[in-house]
Order: C-alpha cells, then structure tokens, then sequence
C-alpha cells in the first residue's frame, strides 16, 4: 500500500496543495512550522478520521476559512482508493470513497493502513490514561475497522448516562424514578464496553512481543520489560461474558456514587495500559531517552502487528533528530522493506546520509521537489 496523491485545500497552512507521491521513502525537509507535519497530518487524519494533534476538526481549518477538504489516494496491489473529507465548523464531517458519500464512518476509517511516530508520542509513556487509551484505540481501528463503530456507539451511551446523571437533583432522596432508565443505559454501557476492554486487552498480547523485539534492538541491557491493561473491573483471565457480568456488578456497586458525583465512574472510558520497565512503572521511573525510545518501539510493533496482514505505511514526523547513532541506523534498516515510509526533518542533516528516495523542501507551506 501507498499514498500516490495528497491534495487539500484550507487544510492548516496550506491554502491548496497538490503533491504526487511515489513508493519508497519520501523526505520532507523545513524549519520548524513551515508546514511539513500539517502535510502529513492530511494522510493521518485520512486515514483515522481524527488529527493526531488535536481532538476538534475545526482546528484544522485554516484561518478565516469557511471550510477545509482534503483528497487523499492510496494503491494497494492494482486497487486505487480516493478518500475525500470536508471539514466546516459545527456541522458533521462530510465523507466520500471513490466519490461516493460514505455516512458510516467504521466504512473508512482504516482504509489507509498506516503508523504515525511523531515527538508527541513520548506522552505514550509519560502522559495520561486518555493518550494510551487512544493508542490502543488506534491500533485497534488499523486492524479491525468495525472497532470504530463499537467505540463510537460506547461513547454516544456515554454521554447519554452522563447526562441522565447530570440530570438528577443534588439531594433528592427518592432516586426510584432515574433507576430504572439508570439500568437500561448501564446494561446497554457494560454491553459496549466488555467488548472494548476484551479486544483492548487481546490487542496489548499481541503488541507486547514485537514490542519487546524492537526494544531490545535499541537497548539489548534492559532487563525486563513488561505491559499491561488496568481496569477498574475484574477482567483476569476474562471473556467477554465474564468481563460483562463483572461490569454489571461494579456499575451496582458504584450506583450510588454516580448518582452523587453525576458521572461514569465504571468502564474502560477510565481505564489505562502500564508499560514496566526492569520492573518500575516507565511512566514515572524512565528518563527521557528511556520513554523516547519506549515510545517508538510501541509504535513500530503496531506497524510491526498490521505488517502480519497489510502492507501498512510508516509516517515518521521529526524523529530522527531525536536519535543517537546507534538507533537511526536500528530505524533505517527498519524501513527499508516498506512500501512506503513518509519522513520530516528540520534540515537535512538530521536524517542517515544513506537515506535514499524522494526529498521535497517546504518553506512557508511552499514545496519544492528534489529528485
């Protein structure tokens, strides 16, 4: 698989662009904020459906604009993909496959196989609960574009129990009348999110050895190293019949603070991953080029984990200045049997002189080809 066009218009920076990609490695090359990652953001965002920098739409509009639209088209084998979006403030995002509209979000999302690494993934290690739970989310999209729809049905009954909770007068003794509507969007919570916490759990067994391989390339001393998935519910050795029943029976026990503090205290909206590090938490025990290093090994074993079945593309955003010696030559030779691996730097001097392909100069959302 390959990107072989990248267009958009009003898209951050960039009032129009139109760029023909090829096969291999692509550098793009520019100072900081002249648009490289806005660049690449178009495919991510193409290909997840969301920005890996912002959590609004609206922020990717370029400024004053009244709308943004991106077209991105992908090769696998003989097959060409046209993705298309439009983005407008306040209104629901307009979707398009080969030129037809497209309502269910789950029938794109994951069309594009593709990991992004970028310096903001060091909050993988160091950051909050929300930013590793995204992870696992996005891995999950990349292998099995149905998750995004379970996910976003779980978020919508959510936000509906919420405000049910919200809903209910501080005080009032006889809570009998919020019960019962109170059972039904629990039971419709627990159905949702048993299947989320299941397939989140299955996805770090299967994250946690390409993981270890690719981390003891880069620090072959490290002792041990470890993963894990903490839930707030019970889910050792689970089903998803099992995790469900354990849901159902947290959610009786945390009825009555619920309705006190009028929020969801119970499912994986509050759950977290635990990478260990010769048996300490890395998220408060390694340095920073400990997580530096955590971070990229655990997004190259998701490229690593959907190589198994797709030939997915690597997006690298600003990596390699962040890298010794020792490690850009680890993450050359990774990319040599890639399909496609998309790369930014601030000046050229920060990527392996050995590195070949294409190379594209940005300079105020302007690019400039070099063969």
């Amino acid at each position: 698989m390959h990107i072989f066009s990248i267009s958009a218009l009003n898209f951050r920076s960039y009032e129009l662009v139109e760029l023909t990609l090829n096969p291999g490695i692509t550098t793009f090359i520019g100072p900081n904020g002249q648009g490289k990652t806005n660049l690449i953001e178009i495919v991510d965002f193409s290909a997840n459906l969301q920005s890996h920098r912002s959590s609004l739409n609206s922020n990717l509009i370029r400024n004053s604009a009244p709308f943004a639209q991106t077209r991105v088209g992908v090769k696998e084998e003989n097959k060409k993909i046209w993705i298309e979006t439009r983005i407008e403030e306040k209104k629901t995002l307009k979707i398009k496959v080969n030129s037809n509209p497209v309502k269910k979000h789950r029938d794109v999302a994951g069309l594009i196989k593709s990991t992004i690494f970028s310096p903001n993934d060091l909050y993988l290690i160091k950051g909050d609960p929300a930013t590793r739970r995204g992870f696992l989310d996005e891995v999950l999209v990349q292998n099995d574009r149905n998750y995004f729809e379970l996910k976003s049905e779980y978020e919508k009954i959510l936000k509906q129990k919420n405000a049910l909770l919200k809903s209910v007068p501080k005080g009032d003794k006889n809570k009998s009348a919020a019960w019962s509507t109170l059972e039904i969007w629990n039971e419709k919570l627990a159905k949702t999110g048993s299947q989320i916490i299941y397939f989140r759990k299955k996805i770090i067994e299967a994250l946690i050895n390409p993981f270890i391989k690719n981390y003891n390339e880069i620090a072959p001393h490290t002792k041990d190293l470890q993963m894990s998935y903490n839930s707030n519910i019970n889910i050792n050795n689970s089903t998803i019949e099992d995790i469900h029943a354990a849901y159902i029976f947290e959610l009786e026990n945390k009825k009555e603070e619920e309705l006190a503090r009028s929020i969801s205290l119970v499912g994986p909206h509050r759950d977290d991953f635990e990478i260990g590090l010769n048996s300490l938490p890395a998220k408060s025990q390694s340095s920073q080029g400990e997580a530096w290093s955590l971070a990229l090994c655990l997004k190259l074993a998701m490229f690593d984990l959907l190589r198994e079945t797709h030939k997915p593309i690597l997006i690298l955003d600003d990596v390699f200045s962040e890298l010794d010696q020792f490690r850009r030559e680890f993450l050359l030779k990774k990319i040599q049997d890639t399909e496609q691996t998309i790369i930014t730097a601030a000046v050229e001097e920060d990527t392996p002189k050995n590195l070949f392909g294409d190379k594209y100069f940005i300079n105020n959302s302007e690019i400039t080809n070099e063969s």
